[in-house]
């Protein structure tokens, strides 16, 4: 049981590519130890054919460890060969060549590149004792491309080690600023529901004040005998209490933090004032709204902060990305269950203006595309934005309304 042990911790992570380019030597010198296909042409093998056979055997098998151990398998490799040369001497057939040569290029491919220079002396040691016992050796003959080719295959592992060192701290690198990247993106979309809730729990509170303050005037309205105002101001109030249960039930939904005050958000009725803003900096804006849109009642407080969020952001990035004044055109209608926004940068000739961005922005929190689509996704909507041919961006969002009700007064 412990040899059984010993022989799988000895072949864990040898791959049968290393088995088989390991057998493929071994064939090779067998071949050449007891059937040589060149005894016609003056070549002979040095000493006992069993002891050389078994020496190549040795060395061919050490290969199969080549990755997991390179310098002791070129030690083992050249140190065998070494011996039986200076025993009996050496041949110049591939079963002497092939086992250094797969050796070397494994150390300089897969060994520590600080023992390299040991590798090489290795090598070259060996070098000197096969051509300084091998009978046949002369400067002239094959032996200096011999030497190259050895030099080579060393040198070739070398530079292959370099390479998937590279590959491997550009892929690491890579993994790296792609965690940091959906960090960041996490971190952007948690500050922006941070924010989105900050702004539902004003909602939520100015609601309920207001519900508060119409249920002091109905209680005053029953004192006084007017019933009828009071159905009336209480089927108001429904529909406040029920627009107010749905944007708590949203609140519920983020996390918030920081203080929040009763002071009522800005929404859809609010838009002409952001727009004259913008106009007041030199950017011309077009702004089309169903007019219906800005009494209360229509739209919840919550999609209306939404659509006024949505274009404030999107102006925002025309002022701080837009290299001349473009023109900007903002549609703002209702649809059938829908609140239908479009925000169009329309960039002058020879201007490039940039969609809205999905990093960070500056200090004031906003996040581009991030932001927006945190808010629109509260409600159950959609949002596009697509760059523009000839320049500029177009976005579009579709905010579903969830109840309507009929306009009381504008805002």
């Amino acid at each position: 049981m412990a040899t059984g042990g010993f022989a799988h911790r000895a072949m864990a992570g040898i791959s049968r590519g290393d088995i088989a380019l390991a057998g493929l030597v071994a064939v090779i010198a067998e071949q050449e130890v007891w059937a040589p296909v060149r005894i016609g042409a003056g070549f002979s093998l040095p000493g006992p054919r069993p002891v050389l056979a078994l020496t190549f055997l040795v060395v061919s098998l050490a290969l199969m460890w080549r990755r997991r151990a390179p310098l002791a398998v070129l030690v083992v490799v050249t140190g065998l060969l070494d011996v039986y040369f200076l025993a009996f001497g050496s041949e110049d057939g591939l079963a002497s060549i092939l086992p250094v040569l797969f050796a070397f290029y494994a150390a300089g491919r897969w060994g520590r590149p600080g023992l390299f220079p040991a590798a090489l002396a290795l090598t070259v040691v060996h070098t000197a004792v096969h051509e300084w016992r091998d009978p046949h050796f002369t400067i002239a003959g094959p032996s200096p491309a011999f030497w190259l080719v050895l030099l080579a295959a060393g040198i070739i592992g070398l530079v292959f080690a370099g390479r998937a060192e590279e590959i491997r701290t550009a892929s690491a690198r890579a993994a790296e600023l792609e965690a940091l990247g959906e960090e960041q993106s996490r971190e952007a979309a948690a500050e922006e529901r941070s924010r989105i809730a900050r702004e539902l729990h004003d909602l939520v509170g100015h609601g309920l004040s207001l519900l508060v303050l119409q249920l002091v005037a109905a209680t005053a309205e029953l004192e006084q005998g007017e019933t009828e105002k009071t159905l009336a101001r209480l089927g108001r109030l429904e529909a406040m209490a029920r627009n107010t249960l749905a944007e708590t039930r949203r609140l519920v939904t983020v996390t918030g933090a920081g203080h929040a005050d009763l002071a009522p958000q800005p929404g859809i009725a609010d838009l002409p004032v952001l727009v004259s803003q913008v106009e007041a900096g030199g950017i011309p804006v077009v702004l089309r709204m169903d007019p219906t849109l800005a009494f209360t009642g229509v739209v919840p407080e919550g999609v209306g902060l939404t659509v006024y969020r949505l274009v404030q952001e999107a102006l925002t990035n025309v002022i701080k990305h837009a290299d001349l004044a473009p023109r900007v055109e903002v549609s703002v209608l209702r649809g059938a269950a829908a609140v239908e926004v479009e925000i169009t940068n329309e960039a002058p000739a020879g201007v490039s203006a940039r969609a809205p961005r999905t990093q960070r922005g500056d200090g004031s929190g906003h996040r581009g595309l991030v932001g927006m689509r945190e808010r629109v996704d509260l409600y159950g909507g959609t949002l596009t934005a697509d760059s523009a041919p000839g320049g500029g961006f177009t976005v579009r969002a579709s905010i579903p309304v969830e109840r309507s009700t009929a306009p009381a007064r504008p805002r």
